[in-house]
C-alpha cells in the first residue's frame, strides 16, 4: 500500500525551498485552524477543478482578506493542498504519475519567481493554474502542453478552430536542444490517439519568439535555436512591455531609469540596450509541425 502523502510530503517531493516549506507549513496550519474560513476553501477547491461552480480567485481573495497572510501564500497554500486530489484524478485517469510530479513542478517555478520577484515565499499567477487541475495541461519533460483551438485562418495549413498542441515554456532552467527534442516527441506519444495526421502542429505563443528579440539572442545559442524551431504565424509588439518581469525580474515601470537596469547577463543587457533604443517588447506567435 502506497503512502499517504502530506501536503508537506508534495512540497519535498517538487522540492520546495525549505525556508518557503517552514513559511507555507505554518500558513496552511493558520488558515486551516481558523474554522469561519472553511466554507471559502471548499467553495475555492470547487471551483478550481469545475470552473462551473464558480471563480475560485473570489474565495481566495476572500480569504486572504479576512487574515494576515499575504495574499500570495495563501494562494500558494491552497494550490499544493489540492495535490492530493489532482494525484488521484491522474490514478483515476490512468496517466503516469511520473507525468504528474513534471506537471506539479511548475507550483515550484511559481514559487521562485514569486520570491525573486516579490520578496513573498507564494504565486502572483494563481490565474494560471486551473488548466493544471483539470487535467488540460500536462508537463511533458522540459515543456507544457494543452489542446487549444488554432486563432488564425488559413495559415500554415491549419484552420481556424482546428487543434492545435499549445506549448507553454515554465521557467525551469536550461532550454537545450535534446531536452526540447525530447519534449516534443513526449508530447506526441502522448497525444498520439487524437491526431489525425502523421504530423502533430505544436503552437507557441511567447516572448522567446518575438523576431526583433529573437535577433538578439546569440546565433547557436539555446533561446535562438528554440525560436529557430519554428514558423512566424504573427508577432505582436506589446507597448506595457508585459514580460520585462521575466528577464529583469521586476514590472515594467515606464517612468523607470533604464540606465539603472543590471547588466549581470549577456541577457539583461541585450534587452537593455533594446529598450533603451525605444524598442517595445512583444510576442511570437508559431507553429511547429513535429
Amino acid at each position: 500500500m502506497s503512502k499517504i502523502l502530506t501536503t508537506v510530503d508534495f512540497m519535498h517531493r517538487l522540492e520546495f525551498p525549505q525556508e518557503s516549506i517552514t513559511v507555507l507549513e505554518s500558513a496552511q496550519k493558520n488558515l486551516f485552524a481558523n474554522d469561519t474560513l472553511n466554507p471559502l476553501f471548499k467553495e475555492a477547491e470547487a471551483a478550481l477543478f469545475h470552473h462551473e461552480k464558480g471563480d475560485f480567485l473570489v474565495s481566495l481573495a476572500a480569504i486572504a482578506e479576512q487574515t494576515d497572510v499575504p495574499r500570495e501564500t495563501v494562494d500558494m497554500v491552497f494550490l499544493v493542498s489540492m495535490l492530493p486530489r489532482l494525484l488521484e484524478a491522474y490514478r483515476k485517469n490512468g496517466i503516469s504519475e511520473d507525468i504528474f510530479w513534471n506537471t506539479a513542478k511548475d507550483l515550484t517555478y511559481k514559487l521562485v519567481e514569486c520570491y525573486v520577484n516579490r520578496g513573498v515565499w507564494g504565486t502572483f499567477v494563481t490565474f494560471w493554474f486551473p488548466e493544471f487541475y483539470r487535467l488540460e495541461r500536462f508537463g511533458l519533460g522540459r515543456l507544457q502542453y494543452e489542446r487549444k483551438a488554432f486563432p488564425y485562418e488559413g495559415v500554415s495549413n491549419l484552420q481556424k478552430g482546428q487543434t492545435v498542441y499549445n506549448c507553454h515554456i515554465p521557467s525551469a532552467g536550461t532550454l537545450t536542444p535534446d531536452l526540447v527534442e525530447d519534449s516534443l516527441l513526449r508530447a506526441k506519444a502522448f497525444f498520439a490517439q487524437e491526431l489525425t495526421s502523421d504530423s502533430m502542429p505544436v503552437y507557441c505563443s511567447s516572448w522567446m519568439l518575438y523576431p526583433p528579440h529573437v535577433e538578439l539572442f546569440p546565433k547557436g545559442s539555446n533561446l535562438r535555436s528554440f525560436a529557430e524551431r519554428f514558423t512566424v504565424v504573427d508577432a505582436v509588439p506589446d507597448p506595457t512591455n508585459h514580460d520585462f518581469w521575466r528577464i529583469f525580474n521586476r514590472p515594467w515601470d515606464p517612468d523607470m531609469n533604464l540606465n539603472e537596469l543590471p547588466e549581470d547577463t549577456s541577457l539583461r543587457r541585450a534587452f537593455k540596450t533594446f529598450l533603451m533604443n525605444g524598442n517595445v517588447m512583444g510576442s511570437g506567435k508559431c507553429i511547429l509541425w513535429i
